[in-house]
């Protein structure tokens, strides 16, 4: 059997990357099933062991690694229902000490649940999130955007293209007693959005399999009375027919049709009047005038109070395209004109916290990654205060 050089602590998007991709291997090599779903098994049940599901201290013993796997993908199935749970473990003995050696004393399931989302991001292939402009979101951001829009007890949070649930874990961290919603068309990303947030207490019925651009689907129960805070990274590229954007002002016929343009009408319908929105969109639609037609739409719909531009790297590896955050309130009626008093804050953030490469910036002093998010946070605050009075979102 072939050596697998290891690192047994992984602490950035870069080693997580080395970790999902040697699993991968791993897997390809001893197995005709798909490798995805192989790896999946083993990230589940390692879940479940940090969990403590089961009373055994080892993820995977000296002797019978096959028989463990079995025994944690069981307690998942029992403990957590609503998973994906109906994986079999057909990896041999010698793949899974490979597997074991890899992941026995790593943790997955850290504060941020980055070490699961970090590997799912690289079994998702490059080609395949490329083609979509689909771009997993820096957990500084993540944290940024979920402390400027403040869920609140009681409220729902929607991210409708949710991915791996990166926003969905952010806010129910930053709001406990919060109603967390999420959609996407993957149904492995559902999979492993749930992975990621049952465990946690979250109904894994919150979680769906849907095409949220498509109108023709019917809406989950709990979308239809409307949705306080959505919070988005949505995927940016990727073909739209025609068909699918019926209904959609902001479709035109002489332009081409764009998911994230779709995205941004969808999101304000969703929402309900007074609830509020943090959307990454790419710089072109707040900086081109060929996009004029919708800012214009968007001021009419929505009170927006600011828009942050984010450094180059903020998605590197994977593109250089430069991205914005939209923040508003929807309207209690949409204008006729927008206005042309209404006060925006515009940020620019100019700490880029990653590497061209991908790799965060991180001080030598704390280990944190450095970047100047916190003042955007501070600056979006005191502005939407004066702008609305003494009470952050009134």
């Amino acid at each position: 059997m072939a050596k697998w050089l290891v690192s047994r602590r992984y602490s950035n998007a870069s080693d997580w990357g080395t970790l999902a991709i040697r699993l991968e291997d791993i897997a390809s090599a001893y197995s005709g099933e798909d490798t995805f779903d192989e790896v999946h098994a083993l990230l589940l049940a390692k879940v479940a062991h940090e969990y403590e599901l089961l009373p055994y201290d080892d993820f995977l013993p000296s002797s019978g690694r096959v028989g463990r796997i079995s025994e944690w993908l069981a307690a998942a199935q029992q403990s957590w229902p609503g998973l994906h749970t109906t994986y079999m473990c057909r990896l041999p003995e010698a793949a899974l000490i490979a597997c074991d050696t890899l992941l026995g004393s790593t943790r997955i399931t850290d504060e941020e649940n980055s070490g699961l989302d970090a590997v799912f991001e690289y079994l998702t292939t490059r080609a395949a999130k490329g083609s979509k402009g689909q771009f997993f979101t820096p957990r500084h951001v993540v944290q940024h955007m979920l402390h400027v829009l403040m869920p609140g007890a009681g409220e729902y949070v929607l991210d409708p293209a949710c991915g791996s649930g990166a926003f969905l874990a952010q806010a129910k961290r930053y709001a406990p007693r919060s109603h967390i919603q999420g959609a996407d068309l993957s149904p492995r990303a559902v999979r492993v959005c749930r992975t990621a947030l049952v465990p946690g207490g979250t109904v894994s019925d919150a979680i769906t399999c849907m095409d949220s651009l498509d109108k023709k689907t019917a809406l989950p129960e709990a979308w239809r009375a409307g949705i306080d805070v959505i919070v988005t990274n949505p995927p940016f590229a990727g073909a739209v027919s025609k068909v699918h954007a019926e209904g959609y002002t902001l479709h035109h016929g002489n332009r081409r049709i764009e998911r994230d343009v779709l995205f941004i009408e969808r999101c304000v319908e969703l929402l309900k009047p007074g609830g509020r929105i943090g959307i990454i969109v790419p710089h072109n639609k707040v900086g081109s005038q060929r996009y004029a037609d919708v800012r214009s739409w968007l001021l009419r719909y929505l009170k927006l109070f600011a828009v942050v531009s984010l450094p180059k790297h903020t998605f590197a590896p994977h593109t250089s395209q430069r991205a914005v955050i939209i923040y508003g309130q929807k309207r209690p009626s949409p204008l006729i004109q927008p206005k042309k008093n209404e006060s925006i804050l515009f940020f620019v953030s100019t700490a880029d916290a990653k590497l061209a490469n991908g790799r965060l910036r991180k001080s030598s002093d704390t280990g944190q990654v450095q970047h100047d998010l916190n003042e955007a946070t501070e600056s979006i605050r005191t502005h939407i205060e004066t702008c609305v009075g003494t009470r952050i979102w009134g």
